[in-house]
């Protein structure tokens, strides 16, 4: 049963949902109303993967790796399957990439946003999302979707344990970068879940990291003026289709918020 709104349980009972085996189920259906009609990877997001591991040419403080850009979102359309090509984010975790092509990338998860203390009041998140697609618009970013979501991964435990001693050997004078990611214990390892983000999507070979930088600075702005400062940006590479979209739902506390676009990898 998902948490509603006159859940006399409120806030306590939606912690408890989250981490129990009905919201893993959950997200499973709403993953495969997210996919339905995707069929297989598409050739464009799949390069070879040995070739990811190539000296990389770029040369802009902007642009994200090679590996980062090909893996960062690995897993997210399910096992082993090639997520979309990141071009920039905003968020501070650091990616580390496997040693080689015969390592298996961790697996990025897509995750709803079901609550968030500013954005969903008084129809918030509609009003900022139409003020972005404005911005993108006005900067001629050929954007495909605009959605709110968080993500999530696993760290094993030999690199939770690397973090652990990283900490302990320095001193950290200011957390607030990090103060936002929930970090949680699991048997295999340390589940990493996100700030919530607003995820745009882009048509390919058509936003360079640079101009992804400026552009999500602006949004970022825009999101000061509300006094939000706990949500972060990032740019994917997507191709639009017209068959494939999510309804629109007014904002309840047992329904996600998506955007208008709809939500396709």
């Amino acid at each position: 049963m998902s948490p509603s709104a006159s859940d006399p349980h409120g806030d306590d009972f939606l912690e408890l949902y989250v981490h129990s085996a009905a919201f893993d189920k959950e997200c499973a259906a709403y993953s495969k109303e997210i996919y339905k009609g995707l069929g297989p990877p598409l050739s464009d997001y799949s390069p070879n993967q040995g070739s990811l591991w190539e000296t990389d040419s770029s040369s802009s403080p902007y642009d994200v790796s090679k590996l980062e850009a090909h893996l960062y979102y690995f897993g997210i359309r399910g096992p082993r399957r090639w997520g979309p090509k990141l071009i920039f984010r905003t968020s501070k975790d650091v990616y580390t990439a496997e040693s080689g092509p015969e390592r298996d990338s961790r697996l990025m998860r897509l995750l709803p946003v079901y609550k968030h203390d500013k954005l969903s009041k008084d129809n918030l998140w509609a009003t900022i999302r139409s003020k972005i697609v404005e911005l993108l618009d006005k900067q001629n970013i050929q954007h495909s979707s605009v959605d709110l979501v968080r993500f999530s991964w696993v760290e094993e435990k030999e690199e939770v344990e690397d973090i652990e001693d990283i900490e302990d050997d320095e001193d950290i004078e200011d957390d607030d970068d990090i103060e936002d990611i929930d970090i949680q214990v699991a048997p295999y390892g340390t589940v990493v879940t996100t700030p919530v983000t607003i995820w745009v999507g882009v048509l390919p070979d058509t936003l360079t990291g640079e101009e992804a930088f400026h552009s999500s600075n602006d949004i970022l702005d825009l999101l000061k003026e509300h006094s939000i400062f706990d949500v972060d940006v990032a740019y994917r590479r997507h191709r639009s289709r017209d068959y494939c979209t999510w309804p629109t739902y007014r904002w309840l506390e047992d329904a996600p918020l998506p955007g208008n676009n709809g939500l396709l990898l």
